[in-house]
Order: C-alpha cells, then sequence, then structure tokens
C-alpha cells in the first residue's frame, strides 16, 4: 500500500545572497494543488495517466503541492504513479538564470515520501534559448546531477555551475522514475560560494542504551555550511573522562553535503551508567572555522551489563473494514504461539464497534493494516514473514528495565501493579502505560463482519481453524472473532507521569506503580490480558514490556492439545542444527525451513515418527540471517525462529 508520511526539513538557514531563488511560497493552491510560478515551465514527454489516487495531477508534468501536511511548505511536485505502470518523463525548467562569475553553486532539496517507492531525478543545464528536452540532453555535459532515489526527508543536494560561469542558463529537473510515487524538490537557489570554511556536527547518531563490554560505533553526520568544498577537518569525541581525537583527509564534502562516518574510537564501558558523548568537528582544510557556535553536538548514551528478558511490542491498526487485514491476524496469531512470553501484539482497531478511540487517534496509522513496532520502526507494512522479522530484530536489543505485572480482581474492579526493575542508568523521563487486550470478541451485528479480499485466492492465511482464502468476504460475525483487541490504554498513550519518579531510573533500582480499571461487564475478563509499556518520554519509544492474563486459569472449554514442542539447538547454528521435538501420536512428519519472505528453501521428510525425536539438519548451504524452521505432521504443525551465522 502506498503510504502518505510526513517528514522534517533540515534546519538550515542560509546567509548569503542568491543570484536567484524559488521556494514556491507565493503559488496559491486550490484544493491543495497550483501551477508553477510564472517564468517555470513544463514538459509532459510520457504522457501517462497518474494513478487515480494521485488524479490531482492531471495532464501535468510538475505542479505545487503543501509537501509537509501542516500548510507551511509549499514544492514543486512531480509523480510516477500511472495506470497502466510506465516510465515518467517529466520536465521542469527554471526561469532563465544568470550564473555568478565566480564560485557558482546550485543548491536544492529533495524528498521523495514513500521509502518503499523513492523516486529519483536528473538535473540538466544548457544555454540554449526557450529550451526543451532535446536542446538539454544535446549534449552528456549538460546533466549535472543524477540521483536514483531521494531521501525520505527534505535533504540538499548541490552542484558546481563553474561550466557556465558568468553565463544566462536555464536549469531541469527530470523525473525519469519508473512505477515510484511523488517527487518534491523545494528551495532552489544559485550563488557564488563565500571564500569561507563552516562544518558543523548534525547528528551524534548512538542507540539510547548500549551493552556494555562492547565496542559501539560513536556515528556522527558532519555538514558542510554555505563555504567552499571541504577536504580535511578533525573530529573528536569526549566521556567527560577521555578525549578521542581523529584527523580526517581526503574527503570531499561540497556546500551544504554532508558526510556520515564511524569514530576510528568506539564506545566501550563495562559498567552499568549513563554518559554524556561529545562530538566536535574543527579545523576545516587547516582553517579557522567561521561560526563555531555549532561544531559541537552530544548524545546521552547508557550503559547496560546485566540482560534482562526482553519482550518486543507490535500495535497494529486494523478494522472490521479493510479487506486486506486478515494477513494481520495470522501475523499475530503465529508470532503469539511461537513466543508466547516474548511477544506482546495488540491489535489497535479502526471505525468499527472495537474501537478505543484514544488509541487509535494516537497510533494514527497512515495505511491499513499498518503497524508500529515499539513506536520506532513506524508505519510498517503487516505481513506474517515481515513479523517475523521485525521480532528477530527487535529481540536481540537489551532493554534498560525488567517489566513484573501483577493484576488483581475484585468483581470488575482491576489493578495492575506493575514494577520496573533498573540495569542502568538514566536522568531522562520514562513513564509507564497498560493496555488491556481481549481475545476472543465476538459481536452479533454485521458490523462485526469481517471484510476479506483473499476470499477465493491463493494465499494460505490461517487464523485459529479457519482460512480466509476459504472464507466469503465479508467473513460473518457468526464464524468470526477477534484476538489481542486493545480493550483500555491505562496511563495514556505517552505513559502515566510520574509513574517513574525522577531520580528513581538508577542501575538496580527499581519503582512500582498501580493502574486501577473498571471492566466494563460486556468484556470477558477471562480472555483478557494487561500488557504494561516502558515508554521513553523524549522520542515516544517503547523498550520494553511486560503483561499477565487477568485469570491465570486456563478456561477447561479449550481442547487440550497434544504435547508438541520443538526446540533448536545451536541457535545460532553454523552448518547443522539440531532439531528435537516430541509427537504424542504417530503421525507421517517433515521438517521445512523458510525464508521470512516465506519461500521454501529445505523439505526433509521423516516418515512417521511418535514420541521424542531428535535429527540433525544440514544448513551450511544457507546464507547467513533468519528463517523458519517448522515441524509438520498432517494434524499439527509448531514453527521456531533461526538464526545462521557465519
Amino acid at each position: 500500500m502506498r503510504k502518505f508520511l510526513l517528514f522534517p526539513l533540515l534546519g538550515v538557514c542560509l546567509s548569503v545572497h542568491a543570484q536567484f531563488s524559488e521556494n514556491f511560497e507565493g503559488v496559491t493552491l486550490s484544493n491543495g494543488t497550483g501551477s508553477l510560478p510564472a517564468g517555470w515551465t513544463q514538459f509532459n514527454v510520457d504522457g501517462l495517466t497518474p494513478n487515480s489516487q494521485l488524479s490531482w495531477m492531471g495532464n501535468n508534468a510538475w505542479v505545487v503541492r503543501d509537501a509537509s501536511g501542516s500548510g507551511g511548505t509549499k514544492a514543486a511536485t512531480s509523480i510516477s504513479w500511472y495506470a497502466p505502470i510506465g516510465t515518467s518523463d517529466d520536465w521542469m525548467v527554471s526561469p532563465q538564470i544568470n550564473v555568478p562569475a565566480s564560485n557558482p553553486y546550485l543548491i536544492f532539496k529533495a524528498a521523495t515520501p514513500d521509502p518503499n517507492y523513492p523516486d529519483g531525478f536528473q538535473v540538466w543545464v544548457t544555454t540554449l534559448p526557450g529550451p526543451g528536452p532535446s536542446d538539454f540532453m544535446s549534449s552528456p555535459a549538460n546533466k549535472i546531477l543524477d540521483v536514483p532515489a531521494a531521501s525520505q526527508t527534505f535533504t540538499y543536494y548541490g552542484a558546481d555551475l563553474s561550466a557556465w560561469a558568468g553565463q544566462p542558463v536555464y536549469i531541469a529537473w527530470r523525473n525519469n522514475s519508473n512505477d515510484k510515487f511523488i517527487l518534491y524538490v523545494d528551495d532552489i537557489q544559485v550563488f557564488s560560494i563565500p571564500n569561507t570554511y563552516d562544518v558543523s556536527v548534525q547528528s551524534v547518531n548512538m542507540d539510547r542504551f548500549v551493552r556494555g563490554n562492547t565496542n559501539v560505533n560513536v556515528n556522527i553526520t558532519i555538514m558542510n555550511g554555505v563555504g567552499q568544498p571541504v577536504n580535511s577537518l578533525t573530529v573528536q569525541w569526549s566521556d567527560g573522562t577521555n578525549t578521542y581525537t581523529q584527523n580526517l583527509t581526503g574527503l570531499n564534502i561540497p556546500p551544504l553535503g554532508t558526510y556520515t562516518f564511524n569514530h576510528s574510537t568506539p564506545f566501550n564501558k563495562n559498567v552499568a551508567g549513563e554518559f554524556d558523548i561529545v562530538v566536535t568537528a574543527s579545523n576545516p582544510n587547516g582553517q579557522a572555522d567561521a561560526n563555531p557556535a555549532d561544531n559541537s553536538k552530544s548524545a546521552k548514551v547508557s550503559t547496560i551489563v546485566n540482560q534482562v528478558t526482553k519482550v518486543v511490542v507490535i500495535e497494529e491498526g486494523t478494522g472490521t473494514w479493510c479487506g486486506y487485514c486478515p494477513r494481520g491476524f495470522t501475523a499475530m496469531e503465529q508470532l503469539h504461539n511461537t513466543y508466547p512470553s516474548t511477544f506482546a501484539g495488540i491489535a489497535v482497531h479502526n471505525g468499527d464497534p472495537m474501537t478505543v478511540t484514544a488509541y487509535d487517534n494516537a497510533l494514527n496509522i497512515s495505511g491499513f493494516p499498518g503497524c508500529h513496532v515499539e513506536r520506532h520502526l513506524k508505519d510498517a507494512s503487516v505481513t506474517p514473514s515481515l513479523f517475523q522479522q521485525y521480532y528477530a530484530d527487535y529481540s536481540t536489543i537489551w532493554p534498560p528495565a525488567s517489566l513484573s505485572v501483577t493484576p488483581s480482581l475484585s468483581g470488575n474492579s482491576l489493578s495492575v501493579s506493575v514494577k520496573a526493575d533498573f540495569v542502568t542508568t538514566c536522568s531522562e523521563e520514562f513513564r509507564l502505560a497498560v493496555v488491556l487486550t481481549e481475545d476472543g470478541v465476538k459481536g452479533n451485528i454485521n458490523s462485526y463482519n469481517q471484510a476479506n479480499y483473499y476470499a477465493g485466492g491463493n494465499v494460505s492465511l490461517p487464523y485459529g481453524n479457519i482460512d480466509f482464502r476459504v472464507q466469503p468476504d465479508p467473513v460473518p460475525y457468526t464464524t468470526m472473532w477477534y484476538d489481542h483487541t486493545a480493550r483500555a490504554l491505562l496511563g495514556g498513550f505517552n505513559g502515566q507521569a510520574n509513574s517513574i519518579p525522577a531520580g528513581s531510573f538508577v542501575a538496580n533500582g527499581s519503582t512500582t506503580y498501580t493502574f486501577n480499571y473498571t471492566i466494563p461487564a460486556a468484556y470477558d475478563k477471562n480472555k483478557m490480558e494487561a500488557i504494561a509499556l516502558l515508554i521513553h518520554t523524549a522520542t515516544g519509544r517503547i523498550w520494553n514490556a511486560g503483561k499477565a492474563k487477568l485469570v491465570s486459569s486456563v478456561s477447561t472449554e479449550e481442547p487440550e492439545k497434544p504435547l508438541f514442542v520443538t526446540t533448536l539447538f545451536p541457535n545460532p547454528a553454523k552448518e547443522v542444527v539440531n532439531i528435537s521435538f516430541h509427537l504424542e501420536k504417530a503421525e507421517p512428519t517433515e521438517v521445512n525451513v523458510y525464508d521470512l519472505n516465506g519461500r521454501l528453501l529445505i523439505n526433509k521428510a521423516l516418515g512417521t515418527q511418535t514420541g521424542q525425536q531428535q535429527i540433525a539438519l544440514p544448513v551450511d548451504a544457507l546464507p547467513e540471517g533468519h528463517y523458519l524452521v517448522t515441524v509438520a505432521t498432517p494434524t499439527q504443525s509448531h514453527t521456531q525462529h533461526l538464526s545462521i551465522v557465519r
């Protein structure tokens, strides 16, 4: 599904006098779309028809749109999503521009909103008057930029115009993408680069929590300001006790260009604690920096030396009206069955009778089905294989605290005690929240029917004892039920203020907070669960979770399942993995190994098996990565995650 994402602008203020400047803010929009400013021309060479979702494009090659979602920033816009599919060939040509005679340079910002469908572009220059595409393409030297895929966030791009110094030119932007989405171009300027040097530290890229006794890269992004290209500089980082210096040479950072690298000295501490990492850049090209005020940036990093259990949280946006959402039911069920104690999936409903409005609004899923993985990976796609990948990626993160959850019921009055045990120190605010979910939710009206676009198809989506491909569209409420359904959000989406008191987040410390709630009579307490969340206030990221059933007894209505547990060892494996399993009754058995896209890579028939079994499976032919190993019989199966390392 194509997704509309919002993105921030890179905060750079230019202090130079531009020979030419256009930010498209003067264009009047009607129904969200406007024409290019006076003097600009366009050429719709491809003549293709926009996809119906982009009908606002009309027959234009380029228009002006609001690219920020807040009405504050307008940008020139072109597309490459057509019906039928085709390759864009859309040109936007500037008015005539007089290029400065000394140190001339072009800069502009570009972005493409969907990282799964990134548009690219080219930039061309010509001195020919009233030019069209053929005039620009008359010489290969006229192409000054060729970007295969623009950045998701607005990013500066630039090019040297020295070949046209002192001449009148036209500059063209060409969208040449094949079946992508949308391209934005903004803040175009042609100016003379001043003879100064100005570097800044844009970011210090480190996880907020890292493992102790482990080398952790200090990843740094340096930006050149509006000055001469930077070929060398000095970068150092300090933890308050020690300072580590690296002299960088052989660079070529153009004006407003960036350079990202790992410092030659990694961060490594063998104690649990919090450290302020300060990075400073200086001596660009051996010269004084024109603006030293922006030469430093800091980041807080906390180290963890004792690992605690990690519970991976995925919040999925779903709805009974959503015909593609059945794949989310399968994805959730597979992870809950495979990782019952270390996965917490929450189905956040939208536009149906199970909607918790405050939760749905705050989650703000842009396309359904969609999900947030720990509110860190946002608006991610939903498929069973992708959920397995998300779990594999986030289960290896060491959390800064463990959460234990103790529910207590008195009639319909519920109290949930959440204890946080900290394994490091953090001075920033964290909060606790609790989500109450319910399994087996059923309704008795048509709004509980589940839309099902997989009816009659060839995609197997098992869910309990049904498969959506053999169900009708919609699946009637008499057949359908809803698991992991969000019922209440205690403490709010961002967590309860002061639930973790200031100063209490210290290594080997702990704190406890109790949430209270009255369960509506229509909810089934026997099928409800409390999921506690540890939320970083500054970023909104969930760093860990804990969960507990409200009622610990197992319902006698559930049929007893045969004992069938698969164990893999070693895991990670290199050449051979041992697979141990137990079958209560004799059945034909096979072992299958899949990649995370669901492709079958290994199939091994074991014949009829019963009782405790163990086999050795060669995996030396598989590349390093993550896989799913399934032991299956005609009546049951069990899947485990396998990592292969080389």
